[in-house]
This record gives structure tokens, sequence and C-alpha cells, in this order.
């Protein structure tokens, strides 16, 4: 970060959550998924051959299973990802970002230059959000690039490496709109 903020009077802050959208709706969802496929399927398996038990028990066993494998399955990130709609997952990752970049303060730089650079790792997303006077200045297809940075390095479970480069990428392309200022201190922590 210092590297990068040596050339730029921008304030550059990385950011990273493991999740930014709830998944409240993922165990519900799985139970009655599983539910059903388990009431078309038990019928047709004959289990009183194996098990003789009365219909009652079957039922009562067959909605344990399916209750613990709901709550076993709720708890994967693949299951999440396919059970959460793309654009909710993209509104929350959104809304996280711009969350996260009034709680630490981005918007209260005397210069209105702060920049998130936001990764959320389970949806494989990334924000970046420029204050004011950055965005007034800077298109938003500048961030493209920088965004892409992120998300294909978290794709491959490199993120670090995608975070620093995405740090000096966006220093690089601040400094000439945004040049070093002399006698700037650092406002972020």
């Amino acid at each position: 970060i210092g590297e990068a903020e040596s050339k730029t009077s921008a304030e550059i802050v990385p950011m990273v959550v493991w999740e930014s959208s709830p998944t409240f709706h993922v165990r519900p969802v799985l139970f009655l998924c599983l539910a059903l496929i388990s009431s078309v399927l038990f019928p047709m398996l004959h289990m009183d051959l194996f098990f003789p038990l009365l219909p009652w028990h079957l039922a009562a066993l067959c909605f344990l299973i399916v209750l613990g494998l709901a709550h076993w399955g709720a708890k994967h990130p693949f299951v999440q990802n396919l059970l959460t709609p793309d654009q909710f997952e993209e509104a929350q990752v959104s809304q996280r970002a711009l969350l996260e970049f009034h709680h630490a303060q981005m918007d209260q730089t005397l210069a209105k230059t702060g920049v998130l650079l936001f990764v959320s790792i389970r949806e494989r997303r990334a924000v970046v959000l420029a204050d004011k006077a950055i965005s007034d200045k800077v298109p938003k297809e500048t961030w493209s690039e920088v965004i892409r940075c992120l998300t294909t390095t978290a794709k491959q479970s490199n993120i670090t490496d995608g975070i620093v480069k995405a740090i000096l990428l966006t220093g690089k392309k601040l400094s000439p709109i945004f040049p070093k200022q002399k006698k700037k201190k650092n406002e972020l922590p």
C-alpha cells in the first residue's frame, strides 16, 4: 500500500471478507428439494423388504435423513452458490462494499480520494469503490482491470498476489490524475 500511495494522493484500502450475501435461505430450500425428491423415490424403493417398519416410522426416518442432509449440505460453499441467484449475490456484495466503505470512514478524507478494493471470497466477486473526487474524474471502466486482477486470482485461490497487484495497479492508474502531494499525511489507518 505504501508503494502505491507514494505515487498518488489517493487513500487505497484493500478489504477481504469471507462472504457478503446471507445464506439463511439455503437450508430450508435444500430441505424442501430433498424432501420432494425423497417423497418420490422412497415409495419406489420397496423399503418394506429391507426395513420392516410401520409407515410412520419410515416417514420419520426419511424426515431425519433429509433434515440431516439439508443441514450438512447448507454449510458447503458449492451448495450455497448453487442456491443463491447471481443477481442477489452481486447486489449483496455491492451493498457490503458500500457499508464497509462508510464504516472505514473512507468518505471522510479531506480531498475525497478514498478507494476501497473489496473482495468477497465465497461469491468470488470484487468491487472497487472510489470517493467523490476520484469517481468524478476517473471513469468506471478504469476499474475493470483492477477487478479482473482481483477476481482471477480469487478463483485461483491466490488472493494475496491479486491484492498486491491490484493495489499497485490502482496507484499507477491514479498517479497521473491524483499525483502525490507534499506534506500529505495518511488519513486512513
